[in-house]
């Protein structure tokens, strides 16, 4: 197909399916791609392990891969993570270049770009140098890329030494003029000492193609090239313009599994036969829920963070089912059975337990089964739940024990298709353990005998050079009220699965967080193990508590102690009954929000908006800060998302917030009712899973406050949901009233 007539085609097919107003032309790419979002506008699927993206950004400058508005492109790599904060992946980067000698860096590669277009499952621009349109799609385990050059020679460039690792380096072995096979190191990801090889297949097809291996920008005459240097040049000539056309196959178990994953993904399918196939797999998995109402703009910024959602984790099996074991050599690998469906990968879960697992076992049970038994195989594997496991490996990043939280939310929702016996010894055996250098429950000892991890034995003195192996306590006060809540899901699932006694140990731990509450200042505040509190004491502090800018204020994880003062959604009655009442508790968390507290950016107080619901007469503020953080930090634009995306966290805060229901803390089934942004939605269930079939949330009127509710016809008289009255089909219907404050409460 020329050039012309191919553009063409694509025109006309966005074209027909805009006109349809299928889900996935809403999404756009760019968002999250400036103001620090972190995410790319490459082609991926959903939970794809493969995402072919431009690089924007230097190799050692920061965590994205891309970021809008850079003047140059150094290449297109094959594996990238959303959202994240630390450096990895971006493996396997194809770079076009004239013809003749590799350059002997990225930075000589880098060009100039323009027309650029994003779509889910798609992406293209044109390069300055060396004059020639890009384009790219994906499936699962595979990415596709061509390469149309102005002129009738040019090449495409794979270097090793080039990716967004602090590893570099790898092994290339020529198969023939158009094929070769190999590795290349990724690692380091927070600076954890963890490497691992990204194995590739990559097949080309053009005229007069020829491959040539080089290290450190010298020819080599041989077949195989290893080294930090390594890299190859595949050089075409035509007539006219030059075309090609190359194929990656990825796998972290082995080449062979990276060829089979190509020739069982790719076949014979040609570019725009894989591309649409890309745009139905995120239409089928966008269209579990329609909108009706609303703007353009709220619909697109929907379904991206809908899209964005379901980027992490990631599939990570190839199509044998092998998979890389946990914590094992990079050679090793498992056979998940198959009646467990897909293993998956890169669990950021600190981040991710608050929204984007609440999300998927709510709108897709069945991958979100899948991702349990995934983390159960990696307690069975490793000895431990994940904590932030990538790609086979335990990072230990962040802090508290997360995977409880994920596991009993699920469970206690209906996912109960797990090894139950299991998962009751991995979660009680992190939950107790106590060892030196505890690297999954630092501080741990400490926290079960005080109730609290004390600022004065975090593992060092304030002044220690922080690591994530050392054992060393990050912020106490933070980590200490993760565990109040991961112990308040240990409890949870322990009553759940018949185990009274031990859940009422859990339960009573989860609700010491009570001993870190100071009673004048009604803040969660550092302690050391006398029991005095820290002095002095700044409450707006959030400066270096480990080891770079912004890590927290003393005491304190990625915020202060107002980012924290109500963090202990499990019991919000309780919190209330701290504060002296539910007055002096409103008018503290409106002095939150007013006094410039609240931080969209981050995860730690991201359920605070919903606060409001616990005080009777009081809701309607609710819905006004949650309509207004919705304007307020996100838009139809590269700097929609108002921080860094914590795969897929805040993109899925925003789809809850925008449907009208939020479950302000797993490991319960409530979801907090706020006004929705379209005036019809419908969410589509899954009959393996759920009784009903659909649940409709529909409002109704004008103006900004609730004034009454009606779930199946009847009236609702409280703002929460419970996660079976939506599964169970039916409908919630939202009236609308005036804005004035003494109209927001529903009649009672």
């Amino acid at each position: 197909m020329t050039m012309k007539k191919m553009l063409l085609a694509f025109v006309l097919l966005i074209g027909t399916r805009v006109s349809g107003q299928s889900p996935a032309t809403y999404v756009n790419p760019f968002i999250g791609t400036a103001n620090k979002g972190n995410t790319h506008p490459g082609a991926v699927l959903p939970w794809g392990m493969v995402s072919v993206s431009p690089h924007s950004t230097a190799q050692f400058k920061g965590a994205a891969y891309y970021e809008a508005g850079q003047p140059f492109i150094y290449g297109f790599g094959h594996v990238q993570l959303s959202g994240v904060g630390c450096n990895d992946a971006g493996n396997i980067v194809l770079m076009p270049v004239a013809s003749g000698l590799p350059f002997l860096a990225a930075e000589d590669r880098k060009s100039a770009y323009r027309n650029e277009v994003a779509r889910a499952g798609y992406y293209s621009c044109y390069l300055e140098k060396p004059a020639v349109h890009t384009e790219a799609t994906a499936t699962q385990r595979t990415g596709r890329s061509r390469f149309f050059f102005d002129g009738p020679t040019g090449g495409v460039v794979l270097d090793l030494a080039q990716n967004k690792s602090s590893v570099r380096g790898g092994y290339i072995r020529k198969l023939g003029d158009t094929e070769i096979e190999g590795y290349q190191w990724s690692g380091r990801f927070c600076d954890m000492p963890l490497t691992r090889r990204v194995y590739f297949v990559l097949r080309a097809k053009t005229t007069g193609g020829r491959i040539r291996l080089f290290n450190n920008g010298r020819l080599v005459a041989e077949d195989s090239v290893a080294g930090a240097g390594a890299g190859m040049i595949l050089e075409g000539s035509a007539p006219d313009r030059l075309e090609m056309e190359i194929s990656v196959g990825v796998s972290f178990v082995s080449t062979e599994n990276a060829r089979m994953n190509l020739i069982t993904e790719q076949g014979r399918h040609s570019f725009d036969a894989l591309r649409q196939a890309a745009f139905r797999s995120w239409d089928a998995a966008l269209s579990r829920i329609a909108l009706e109402g609303g703007t353009t703009d709220d619909k697109t910024k929907f379904y991206t963070a809908y899209y964005h959602t379901l980027l992490s984790p990631v599939i990570v099996n190839d199509v044998n089912g092998e998979y890389l074991s946990m914590q094992t050599d990079s050679a090793q690998s498992r056979r998940p059975q198959k009646s467990r469906g897909a293993h998956f990968s890169v669990f950021s879960l600190w981040d991710t337990y608050r929204t984007v697992h609440p999300f998927l076992t709510l709108m897709h049970p069945q991958q979100q089964e899948a991702i349990l038994h995934s983390m159960l195989r990696m307690y069975r594997e490793g000895g431990w739940l994940p904590k932030w496991e990538l790609y086979g490996q335990e990072s230990w990043v962040m802090v508290g024990d997360p995977a409880p939280i994920v596991i009993a939310d699920s469970y206690i929702k209906g996912l109960k298709n797990i090894d139950v016996p299991l998962a009751w010894e991995a979660m009680r055996k992190g939950s107790l353990q106590t060892r030196p250098q505890n690297m999954l429950r630092p501080g741990n000892k400490d926290y079960w005998q005080l109730g609290y991890v004390p600022i004065d034995r975090r593992g060092g003195s304030d002044s220690t050079l922080f690591t994530w192996t050392n054992g060393y306590v990050w912020g106490p006060v933070s980590t200490s009220l993760e565990y109040h809540l991961a112990d308040f899901s240990v409890g949870t699932f322990a009553q759940a699965i018949g185990k009274k006694k031990e859940s009422r140990r859990w339960l009573e731990q989860s609700n010491r967080f009570r001993s870190l509450f100071h009673p004048v200042s009604k803040m969660f505040r550092p302690r050391r193990a006398d029991g005095s509190w820290l002095t002095p004491f700044d409450s707006k502090n959030r400066e270096y508590d480990i080891r770079w800018k912004g890590s927290g204020g003393h005491g304190y994880v990625e915020g202060d102690a107002w980012i924290y003062r109500f963090f202990a959604s499990h019991n919000m009655p309780g919190v209330i009954r701290l504060y002296g009442g539910a007055k002096a508790f409103t008018d503290s968390l409106r002095q939150l929000f007013e006094g410039g507290h609240f931080d969209m950016t981050n995860e730690p107080d991201i359920s605070y908006p919903y606060l409001f619901n616990y005080v009777k007469g009081e809701e309607w503020r609710t819905q006004k800060t949650v309509s207004e953080c919705v304007a307020k930090y996100f838009s139809n634009a590269p700097g929609g998302i108002p921080g860094n995306d914590d795969a897929g966290t805040l993109s899925a805060w925003l789809l809850f917030a925008m449907i009208g229901i939020y479950p302000d803390c797993p490991g319960k089934v409530a979801y907090q009712i706020n006004t929705p942004a379209f005036d019809k939605i419908t969410l589509t269930l899954t009959s393996r899973y759920h009784a009903g079939k659909q649940f409709v949330i529909e409002k109704k009127g004008t103006g900004s406050t609730i004034k009454r509710m009606h779930l199946n016809g009847t009236l609702l008289t409280r703002y929460t949901l419970d996660h079976h009255e939506i599964t169970n089909g039916g409908k919630l219907t939202i009236e609308m009233g005036p804005d004035e404050e003494a109209a927001a409460a529903p009649a009672r």
